[in-house]
């Protein structure tokens, strides 16, 4: 009875452990990978397949900057085409492409001048757009070893934390359009905040696990 007791303990905290560690991973520890989620009604066969290749790396870069790198991890032909920022609040400067891999070639200013159906994007919230050059696909992010760096300059008192928090409530909305799928179709992606109800989940747990472990020692 005495081990069934105790393999029961072990599972829970195993249990709740994961979890933690899962929302522990979504909280700020200056740097994070993003995914996209399509905006796309009804979603298509092609929203499915950016969601699951469309990154962005969010990380510090020199003492006053946070560098975006957007990635296309390829299993699916696609490409990304086009890159916007709802919201410059944080950012002292527009953007400035500073990298882009071998087959990339990106330029300020984007056609279309607004994501294609994703909200928070309005002609007066966005704050920074880029392209690529035409042919759009071809200098596109469509292969594993592409990418495309773009910098921005931080605000005094932000910092890469402050960034990152923010894209996760939503504050700051990163959109993506893409091309060249197989069945000739485009789509729109963007960034999503984490629900509140998951961070209030991580804190929960963290009391509950140190409640146990408090009981445990007595």
């Amino acid at each position: 009875m005495q081990m069934l007791k105790k393999s029961k303990y072990l599972f829970l905290r195993v249990a709740l452990l994961s979890v933690l560690m899962f929302v522990l991973a979504a909280a700020p520890a200056g740097a994070d990978t993003f995914k996209f989620f399509g905006v796309s009604i009804p979603p298509t066969g092609d929203t499915a397949i950016g969601e699951d290749q469309f990154t962005v790396d969010v990380t510090a870069y020199g003492t006053n900057q946070v560098k975006f790198r957007f990635e296309n991890e390829v299993g699916e032909p696609c490409s990304i085409t086009d890159v916007y920022f709802a919201d410059g609040t944080q950012f002292e400067t527009t953007g400035v492409i500073i990298d882009e891999s071998v087959g990339v070639d990106f330029e300020m200013g984007a056609t279309p001048g607004h994501p294609p159906g994703a909200d928070g994007f309005e002609p007066t919230m966005q704050f920074y757009a880029a392209d690529s050059e035409s042919p759009p696909p071809e200098n596109g992010v469509d292969a594993y070893s592409e990418w495309l760096d773009i910098i921005f300059i931080l605000q005094s008192g932000q910092t890469i934390d402050t960034v990152l928090g923010d894209i996760r409530s939503g504050d700051l909305k990163i959109a993506l359009h893409s091309q060249a799928y197989e069945d000739g179709g485009s789509e729109t992606f963007t960034t999503v905040p984490i629900p509140p109800s998951v961070l209030l989940l991580g804190s929960g747990l963290i009391g509950l696990v140190g409640f146990r472990r408090k009981k445990i020692a007595k």
